[in-house]
């Protein structure tokens, strides 16, 4: 292989994305640098981490993931405690990773942050089994709304297509009672949704969004949502999107370092980082420095 060699991760169906506009961005820009690359097109149902880890043994210098959340966690799963870089396309819906690691939105100016000056960063994540996730994950009405958003929808609304979503299903009753183990201490509440944030790539949005933070790496935030703080935090997403300050909303908060284990009866939906994965009980661990990220540099 030559000197510099990159494998690209393409997720064609990511947001607004169009795979022709990324595809002809990437040969420019690593046609300049003098970069060699191989580009992945993601079909459906298919292991992303597989995929990633079947290109571990071929010499990349560096992995770049095209596509929203989602995808770049998938990716981040087959590079974890490699050592391998992962440099970000933000090209999905919410791109809520890159917007809070400062990763520019548009598409030439994150593929210049990869070519040019930036720095690798390693960042915890969270394991659930096989999977890591390096925004957050949670149980109750929140997968239902990203299961129930469809694909055309966000195309055609972005963030505005979970909103109406999540205004159709707070019309009726989601509260439930979940119990918790958060490092071996028990708890047990009544909650429409439970959030574990990772503290090291989400403390920027917890603040925002009127959450405290767990304030440093090493550690995962537990939120315990009522229905009209989920309804707050929808309310929230309105007004951050037309340009304005909201106020907070009454949110149960805790500090996990190790292990957050969630369990309901009946079983409720469970997302990482916008897919839906399953259903409860889920088993979430945290994941120290598992994963190393292109970021800007900090001048």
């Amino acid at each position: 292989m030559n000197e510099h060699t990159a494998y690209v991760i393409l997720n064609p169906i990511a947001g607004h994305s169009d795979r022709a506009t990324i595809e002809e961005a990437l040969a420019r820009s690593f046609d300049d640098a003098g970069w060699s690359y191989e580009i992945y097109r993601l079909t459906d149902h298919e292991s992303v981490p597989d995929v990633v880890r079947s290109a571990l043994g071929q010499g990349y210098d560096l992995f770049i993931a095209a596509g929203g959340d989602g995808t770049i966690s998938a990716v981040a799963a087959g590079l974890a405690n490699s050592g391998k870089p992962l440099g970000i396309l933000p090209v999905g819906t919410t791109n809520v990773l890159a917007r809070e690691l400062g990763i520019p939105l548009q598409l030439n100016d994150a593929i210049a942050l990869l070519m040019g000056k930036h720095r690798q960063q390693n960042v915890d994540a969270l394991q659930i089994g096989e999977q890591y996730f390096l925004v957050g994950m949670s149980a109750g009405i929140l997968p239902r709304i990203m299961r129930d958003t469809h694909t055309d929808e966000k195309r055609r609304l972005g963030l505005l297509a979970y909103l109406w979503t999540g205004i159709k299903q707070l019309a009726s009753r989601n509260a439930r009672t979940f119990e918790l183990s958060i490092d071996g201490q028990e708890d047990r509440l009544c909650a429409t949704e439970i959030v574990v944030a990772n503290s090291a790539t989400f403390e920027t949005a917890m603040t925002r969004f009127g959450l405290r933070n767990s304030s440093a790496e090493g550690r995962m935030g537990v939120y315990a949502l009522r229905t009209l703080a989920l309804l707050g935090l929808l309310s929230l997403l309105w007004q951050r999107l037309m340009g304005r300050s909201g106020t907070r909303s009454p949110i149960r908060h805790w500090t996990a370092e190790q292990h957050v284990e969630i369990r309901t009866d009946p079983p409720v939906d469970v997302q990482g980082d916008g897919e839906v994965l399953g259903q409860t009980p889920v088993d979430v661990r945290l994941a120290p420095g598992a994963v190393v990220l292109l970021v800007p540099t900090e001048e």
